[in-house]
C-alpha cells in the first residue's frame, strides 16, 4: 500500500467513526456514550485534517516532489533526508507554489533556506523577541532598554516603556496594551532597520558573544525587501543601520 493509499484508508475509517450515531452504539452507559461522543468529535477533526493531507499529497505527487507523512501532517522530504512540514492547504495555491519552487534547489540546505524564505511576509509586524532570537549574541536586557531607547524609538519612564513619536511617525514600531503593560512589535521596516543595525554591530551583544553578528536567512529576506525604504529614514537612524 502506497502512502497516499494509506491516507485514503485512514480518511475513510475516520469518516466512518465520525458518521456513527450514538443510537448505533448498542448501550446506554452514560460514561461510554460521553466517551464515544468525544471520539466522534475527534474523528471529525481527524477526517478534516486527513482530507487536507490528501489534497496536498496529490499535488506533490503530480509535481513529482518527494514527501512523507507524519501523523496527519505532510512533510517535504529534502535531499539530505530531513523533512519540513508543508505549510498551508491545497486551496492556498500561491503559498504552495512558493514552497514547491523552493524544493527545486539542489541541496537540502538550499531547500531548507528557500522554504524559510518562502514563508516570510516581509511587511508583517513581528514581536521584538522573534527578531531578537534570530540575532545571535544580542543582549536581551539591553536590546529594548538600551538600544531602542538610545536610538529614540522607545522612552523609559518609571511606569514602563513608551513608544516615541519618531517610531510612530516613521512606522517603525507598534504598541499594544497587554495584561502587564504595553508591549511592542516592529513593522516590516522596523524589523529590517533593527537587523541592519545588528549587522552594523550597533546593537549591544552579550559578553559571551564571539565572532560578531551572524546573518539570518529570514531577516535577510526582510532586509532586502525594505532596503530602499531604509534610505528615507532620518540621518541618525540611517547611520545606526550603516546607511549614512
Amino acid at each position: 500500500m502506497t502512502p497516499i493509499e494509506e491516507l485514503r484508508r485512514d480518511h475513510e475509517n475516520a469518516l466512518a467513526l465520525a458518521d456513527r450515531e450514538p443510537s448505533d452504539l448498542g448501550h446506554s452507559n452514560p460514561g461510554r456514550l460521553s466517551r464515544q461522543a468525544r471520539e466522534r468529535s475527534e474523528a471529525i477533526t481527524y477526517a478534516k485534517d486527513l482530507r487536507r493531507a490528501i489534497d496536498i499529497a496529490e499535488r506533490l505527487d503530480f509535481a513529482d516532489i518527494p514527501w512523507t507523512r507524519s501523523g496527519r501532517q505532510i512533510h517535504f522530504l529534502l535531499k539530505d533526508g530531513t523533512t519540513i512540514e508543508v505549510k498551508g492547504d491545497a486551496g492556498d495555491a500561491q503559498r504552495l507554489d512558493r514552497q514547491f519552487e523552493a524544493m527545486e534547489n539542489h541541496t537540502g540546505d538550499e531547500q531548507r533556506n528557500a522554504l524559510l524564505v518562502a514563508e516570510i511576509t516581509p511587511d508583517a509586524s513581528r514581536d521584538l523577541k522573534w527578531i531578537r532570537d534570530r540575532m545571535e549574541g544580542v543582549s536581551a536586557p539591553k536590546f529594548r532598554k538600551v538600544f531602542l531607547v538610545e536610538a529614540g524609538l522607545l522612552e523609559d519612564h518609571p511606569e514602563g516603556l513608551e513608544m516615541t513619536e519618531l517610531a510612530h511617525g516613521h512606522e517603525m514600531l507598534k504598541a499594544w496594551d497587554g495584561e502587564f503593560g504595553p508591549w511592542f512589535t516592529a513593522t516590516g521596516l522596523g524589523t529590517a532597520w533593527i537587523y541592519a543595525c545588528y549587522l552594523a554591530e550597533n546593537i549591544p551583544m552579550t559578553n559571551k558573544a564571539k565572532g560578531g553578528p551572524r546573518p539570518n536567512i529570514e531577516l535577510d529576506a526582510i532586509l532586502v525587501h525594505h532596503e530602499e525604504a531604509l534610505e528615507d529614514l532620518p540621518d541618525d537612524l540611517r547611520a545606526l543601520a550603516n546607511r549614512g
